[in-house]
Formats: C-alpha cells, sequence, structure tokens
C-alpha cells in the first residue's frame, strides 16, 4: 500500500511540474505575441510616417521620411526589399539635374518648356528635389557596397549587415541616377532599361551574380564598368555612352547584347573577356574602340557596324565564328598578332583608311569577298590555314601580302587592285591553291606603281587596266 501512495504522489508531482511549465510556456509564447504584435505596429506606424513624411511639400520634412526609412532597414532585415522598392520608386520618376552641377543640362525634347514666369519658383523646387533624390541614391548605393568586394569570397556575397544589404532584385528601370557610384557592389538581378545615368557613373569592381539589363540606358557621361564581372546574360542593346565607355579587364560570363549600341567617346574594351556569344550588330563607335587583348570564347557578331574612329583589336582572340561583314572601319585599324577561329567574315566590309592584319592568323575559313579597302590593306606574314576568299575585293590603294601564308584555297577572283601589289613572295601550303582569275589592276604607268604578282600569273594590258592571266603550262615539243 505505502509503495502505492508513493508512486500516487510522483506522479502528482510530474502532473504538477507539467502544468508550471505549460503555463510558463504559454506566458512566453504571450509575451513573443504581443512583442511581435508591438514591433508589427511600430512597423506600420514607421511606414505610414514615412509615407506621410515623403508626401510632404517640405523638403527637411522628405528628408526626414528617408532616414525613418534608412533605419527601419537597419534594424528589420526583413523590410528592406520593400524599402529598397520605395527608394527605387521614387528614382524612377524623370528629372533634369540643376544646371553647374554636372555640366549643361541635356534636352529631353519630349518634355514641355517651363514658363518663364515661372523660373524662380521652379529653381527652388528643381534644388528640392535634387537633394531628396541624392539623399535617396546614396542611401540605397550604401547599402549595395559588398564590404569583401575585390575578393573570391565576394562571388557568394557578404553576410548581411545593417549597413550592407543583399538584395534579390534592384529595380532601376527609367530612374534617373545622378553621378552614381556603384564600385564593389554585390547585385544579384539589376534592371536599369531606359534609366538615364548623369555625370560620371562607376560599376567598377561589381558583381552582377544574376542578369543584368541596361537596354536603352543612357549614360550622359563617362561609366566605368573596370574588372566588373557579369555571371549571366548582359543586355546593353540600344545603349547610349555620351562619353568614356571602360570595360578594361570586364568578365562577361554569360551571353553577352550590344546591339544597336552608340558610344559617343572612347570605347574600351582592353582585356575583357567575353564568355559566352557576342552580338554588337549595329554599334556605332564615334570615338577610339579598343579591343586590344580582348578575348571572345564564342561567336562574335559586329555585322553591319561602324567604326568612325581608330579600332584597336590587337592581340584580340576570335575564338568563336567572328562576323564583321558589312562593317565600316572609317578610321585606321590594325589586327596586328589578331587570332581569328572556325570562320571569319568580312564579307562587304569597308576599310576607308589603312588597316593592318600583320602577323594575324586565321584558323579555318576566312572570307573578305566584295571587302573594300580604300587606303592600305597589310596582310604581311599574316597565315590562313584554312580556305582564304578576297574574290570582288577592291584593294584602292597599296595592297601588301608580303610573306603572307596560304594553306587551303585563296581566291581572288575579279579583285581589284589600284595600288602596289605585293604578292610574290607569298607563302602556298601543300595543299594550298591560288585562283587570281579575272583579277585586275591599275596600269603601272604613269603612277610609277611596284606591282609582285605570284609565280605562274602575269598580266595583259587593255590599255586601261591590267587583268591577270594563269602562264599555261609548255608541252614538250615532239619530233619526227
Amino acid at each position: 500500500m505505502t509503495l502505492v501512495l508513493l508512486a500516487r504522489r510522483e506522479w502528482l508531482q510530474e502532473q504538477v511540474l507539467w502544468l508550471q511549465r505549460e503555463a510558463h510556456q504559454l506566458q512566453v509564447d504571450r509575451y513573443e505575441y504581443e512583442r511581435a504584435d508591438t514591433v508589427r505596429r511600430q512597423i506600420v506606424d514607421l511606414k505610414a510616417a514615412a509615407t506621410e513624411h515623403l508626401a510632404s511639400d517640405k523638403i527637411a520634412v522628405q528628408l526626414g521620411g528617408l532616414h525613418m526609412l534608412d533605419q527601419l532597414g537597419k534594424e528589420h532585415p526583413d523590410q528592406r526589399e520593400a524599402i529598397v522598392a520605395a527608394w527605387c520608386s521614387l528614382l524612377r520618376g524623370r528629372f533634369e539635374p540643376p544646371p553647374g552641377l554636372i555640366g549643361p543640362p541635356s534636352i529631353d525634347r519630349t518634355a514641355p518648356p517651363p514658363h518663364a514666369s515661372d523660373t524662380a519658383v521652379e529653381a527652388l523646387d528643381l534644388a528640392g528635389e535634387y537633394q531628396v533624390r541624392m539623399t535617396a541614391q546614396r542611401l540605397l548605393l550604401g547599402h549595395l557596397r559588398d564590404p569583401r568586394a575585390g575578393t573570391e569570397a565576394s562571388r557568394i556575397g557578404s553576410p548581411e549587415t545593417a549597413e550592407y544589404w543583399s538584395l534579390r532584385q534592384l529595380d532601376l528601370t527609367g530612374a534617373t541616377l545622378i553621378n552614381a557610384d556603384l564600385t564593389g557592389c554585390y547585385l544579384i538581378g539589376f534592371d536599369a532599361r531606359y534609366a538615364i545615368f548623369h555625370g560620371q557613373t562607376t560599376f567598377a569592381d561589381t558583381l552582377f551574380s544574376g542578369e543584368a539589363a541596361f537596354t536603352s540606358a543612357r549614360f550622359r557621361g563617362d561609366v566605368c564598368f573596370d574588372r566588373a564581372v557579369f555571371e549571366g546574360a548582359s543586355d546593353f542593346d540600344a545603349v547610349l555612352v555620351v562619353g568614356r565607355a571602360q570595360f578594361t579587364g570586364t568578365a562577361f560570363r554569360g551571353a553577352m547584347e550590344c546591339k544597336s549600341a552608340h558610344f559617343t567617346g572612347p570605347a574600351v574594351f582592353q582585356g575583357t573577356q567575353f564568355e559566352g556569344h557576342t552580338r554588337f550588330w549595329k554599334a556605332r563607335f564615334g570615338g577610339t574602340a579598343y579591343f586590344e587583348g580582348a578575348c571572345f570564347f564564342f561567336d562574335i557578331g559586329f555585322a553591319s557596324s561602324c567604326f568612325e574612329d581608330f579600332a584597336n583589336f590587337t592581340h584580340a582572340r576570335f575564338l568563336g565564328r567572328t562576323a564583321f561583314g558589312h562593317t565600316a572601319f572609317v578610321g585606321a585599324a590594325t589586327f596586328v598578332n589578331a587570332q581569328f577561329g572556325p570562320s571569319t567574315v568580312f564579307v562587304s566590309a569597308s576599310f576607308y583608311e589603312t588597316v593592318d592584319f600583320t602577323d594575324a592568323y586565321f584558323d579555318q575559313r576566312a572570307s573578305f569577298e566584295s571587302a573594300e579597302f580604300a587606303d592600305t590593306a597589310r596582310f604581311r606574314q599574316a597565315r590562313f590555314a584554312g580556305t582564304a576568299g578576297f574574290h570582288q575585293a577592291r584593294f584602292e590603294a597599296d595592297a601588301r601580302f608580303t610573306s603572307t601564308r596560304f594553306d587551303d584555297q585563296t581566291g581572288f577572283g575579279a579583285a581589284y587592285f589600284g595600288g602596289d601589289v605585293e604578292l610574290g613572295t607569298i607563302i602556298l601550303g601543300d595543299r594550298a591553291t591560288l585562283d587570281l582569275t579575272d583579277a585586275s589592276a591599275a596600269l603601272p604607268e604613269p603612277a610609277n606603281l611596284r606591282q609582285e604578282w605570284p609565280t605562274g600569273w602575269h598580266t595583259v594590258s587593255d590599255h586601261e587596266r591590267l587583268y591577270l592571266r594563269a602562264i599555261e603550262p609548255r608541252l614538250p615539243s615532239v619530233h619526227g
């Protein structure tokens, strides 16, 4: 009987302890719920207050609203996406910076002209809006800068802190930014389509880990992407850069689209790595274009593009199919020591000044059919390991093929040579054939032209120009 009573007493004690634990947990849950509810109410109240501040017509009050959102984001990470969306929404409104801050204001022909009587009032409003926008931009960009930028660890982004925010998406579609500095930022998804960047813009050492869209963006000043990394696809279609565009050491690991882009100043792609399919179709380079040491791992297209100044492709490597068809080189161009891959197309390309392919290497098919060389064309010591086609090409000035090597079928059929010709020292490989059928040249006199033709070919004159003819081999005479 005693044992039964002891067991019952022990059971009762356990039940009491369980009830006490349950009561304590209920108190904890109630406290956490009340605390969370209080936090939620504080967040709602802060958001409402910030929204009310931003809607004010007083600049100081609006600035206070921006800082309220900033503090809210620092204390509550789950609110950061919504806060950034609010800042981006503010920046998406069209805005023309006040005169004198970043140079003369650009002209937006779609905006109505201001009334002269409102000039003073508008100037005050403009200055106030400028201050609000610059504050929003500073707060936003300040939270995007990765503290480990430039290191291998930055490839996966740093842990979030009160100062560094990792965002899934940054939507700046149609936004207006002024002297934007995104140096060392970590951006997962970035959308700046139709955005306008005034002044100096920099994305140096920035990592775009997702897709990046700059379609139809306008850079009204210099822009720098030095050492930036694009892990996903990037879109620069129809972009306009009124200034210097710098992409030195940039890595495009996904497809890169730059069709119909317009660079009014120098465009620098020195040492840039294009690791996906790349297209510069119909692009316009108004200043010097530097692609020295650039590497294109897959297909690259410059078809119908225009280089209005010097184009430098020295030591560039084109490892995929390369298309320069119908491209216009208005300034001088150099491809010295360039390496071309399986297919190279310069069909109907126009070279208005000197072009230099000295020591270039063409691994397989190279097509220069109907290309026009208005000035000296140099192919000295170049090597064509595959077929080479210059059919109907026009060399209006000197054509220099000194020690050029052709390893396969080579054709200059119906080509025209208007200046000095250096074809006498070309080197033909074991399986190479050379065809100059219907090729023609200017008369050497009175211009005193120096013309050297390949072995096995001679010229005949019709008093207007020379025509190339193959030398027929003489048959041995037969003696009866």
